[in-house]
C-alpha cells in the first residue's frame, strides 16, 4: 500500500472516512478534492489571477493604446512586428510563471516574491513623474495605474510572507 503525500500530509489517514462512506469512488474523488486544496491556496490563486489580469490589459493597451504601448516599450514609428513580440515574451514569461506557481516551484515562489517586494520602489517614482520632477514614460494615467499595479503587488508580496512564514514556501494565511 503505497501513500501519496501533498506537503507531508498523507491521503491514507483522509481516505478511510471516505471510503466508509462512499466506497471506493469516493475514495478518489475525497483525494482529489484534497490535492486541489493543496495545489491551489489563496495566494496562488491571487498570483494566478493577476498574471491573468497582466496579460488582458497589456493585449488591451496595445490593440486600444497603441501609442501608450509604443511610447513605454520605446518604440517608434510603426512597429507591430516588435510589438506583437514583446506581447509574445510577456506570454511565455506569464505562462511559466503560472505554472511554476501552480506546481509549486520554489524559484517561481522567490522571484515573484522579490520582484513583487521590489515593485513597491515604483511609487514614488511614479509621483515624480506626475509631479513633473522626472521624465514621463507614458501619459498621467498609466503612472497613475503603475502605482496601483505597484501598491498590488507589494500587497501580495506581504501575503506571501505571512504564507510563508505560517507554511513553507507558497503557504497560505
Amino acid at each position: 500500500m503505497a501513500f501519496h503525500t501533498v506537503d507531508a500530509t498523507p491521503f491514507r489517514e483522509v481516505s478511510r472516512a471516505h471510503k466508509t462512506s462512499r466506497g471506493h469512488a469516493g475514495q478518489r474523488r475525497g483525494q482529489c478534492a484534497i490535492m486541489l486544496g493543496r495545489l491551489i491556496n489563496r495566494i496562488k490563486v491571487v498570483v494566478l489571477a493577476l498574471f491573468a489580469v497582466y496579460w488582458v490589459v497589456t493585449v488591451g493597451i496595445l490593440v486600444a493604446a497603441r501609442p501608450v504601448f509604443d511610447q513605454v516599450a520605446k518604440l517608434g514609428g510603426d512597429q507591430r512586428p516588435a510589438e506583437v513580440g514583446a506581447e509574445l515574451v510577456l506570454t511565455a514569461l506569464l505562462t511559466l510563471l503560472s505554472l511554476g506557481t501552480l506546481r509549486g516551484w520554489r524559484w517561481t515562489f522567490w522571484l515573484i516574491l522579490i520582484a513583487f517586494l521590489a515593485s513597491i520602489l515604483r511609487v514614488p517614482i511614479a509621483v515624480l513623474e506626475i509631479a513633473g520632477k522626472a521624465p514621463n514614460q507614458g501619459p498621467v494615467w498609466y503612472s497613475v495605474f503603475t502605482v496601483a499595479v505597484a501598491l498590488t503587488q507589494f500587497g501580495i508580496a506581504l501575503a506571501m510572507v505571512a504564507g510563508y512564514r505560517k507554511a513553507g514556501i507558497w503557504g497560505d494565511l
